[in-house]
């Protein structure tokens, strides 16, 4: 119980700072603002906001701490483990940029099981393409869910730009998207199956992400190489490569366009792009 405390504190103080905190900067973390840290049950203490470095450090804190409490796996999807751990922990030190660490802990993720979902195989004439069975999806690592209202859900649309960036050879195209009599195309791929929910927890099709982006940003060209071509061969179908970069320079982009492709509709899109807006390329 005190490793998924800490786990879940982690986690909520992670999302909050995403919303809520200032962008992480190594050079003014210590002085711009993060999100209050409730530490305590005492309702008579006043909130203060802790800085963009204290909110970060009491991230790892409680992940660390969360760490050598939790199995290896768990018993059910809705609870953390250490394999979630490591998930997030590599999203965490993505965002500080720290690569190494979370390239680390992406690799130790992805070591403790599961596997990737070949959209291939996966029927699209359904509803809802993926299961609604949590424990039936080998990607995912923790499930956690944003609800939007039901007003929303049947009425917001994607964008054709957004749309565009799927080529007709992308599984993802059939499988991502309802389209509508009227011209409107609705999203309907979340991981969450027939709930109406969209998911935002943890899955290897991150964590791998997560791995190759950490790879490229260290020079391990090769490497990412070889992983980012299984992975591809897993959400295309035909000349699945034909647009592959040739210029190992253009990869970090392709990989960064991957993750938009990919990651929609979870809550990681602002994240992103908080965090690339710093980046020239």
């Amino acid at each position: 119980a005190m490793g998924m405390a800490h786990f879940f504190r982690a986690l909520n103080f992670f999302f909050l700072q995403q919303e809520f905190g200032q962008i992480y900067d190594v050079q003014t973390a210590n002085t711009t603002l993060g999100v209050p840290l409730r530490l305590r049950s005492d309702v008579t203490l006043a909130s203060k906001r802790a800085t963009v470095a204290e909110t970060y450090g009491q991230i790892l804190d409680d992940l660390n701490a969360a760490l050598p409490l939790l199995p290896e796996l768990p018993l059910v999807k809705h609870r953390p483990s250490k394999q979630a751990v490591y998930g997030l922990l590599g999203k965490v030190y993505l965002i500080l940029e720290d690569y190494r660490e979370a390239l680390s802990n992406a690799k130790m993720c992805i070591d403790l099981g599961g596997r990737l979902l070949d959209y291939g195989e996966i029927d699209g004439s359904r509803a809802a393409p993926f299961p609604s069975d949590v424990s039936q999806n080998p990607e995912m690592i923790l499930y956690s869910t944003m609800q939007p209202s039901t007003l929303l859900r049947t009425r917001y649309s994607v964008s054709q730009e957004l749309l565009g960036l799927f080529s007709e050879n992308d599984y993802r195209r059939k499988l991502y998207f309802q389209y509508n009599p009227d011209g409107r195309v609705l999203f309907r791929g979340s991981y969450m199956g027939v709930t109406g929910s969209n998911f935002t927890g943890l899955a290897l099709d991150e964590v791998n992400l997560i791995r190759i982006e950490c790879l490229l940003r260290l020079g391990e060209w090769e490497e990412a190489d070889s992983i980012l071509k299984l992975y591809l061969g897993k959400r295309y179908g035909g000349d699945e490569l034909a647009d592959y970069p040739i210029d190992r320079e253009k990869l970090l982009p392709y990989v960064i366009l991957e993750r938009r492709r990919q990651l929609i509709f979870r809550g990681i899109r602002w994240m992103d792009l908080r965090r690339l807006n710093k980046d020239s390329r």
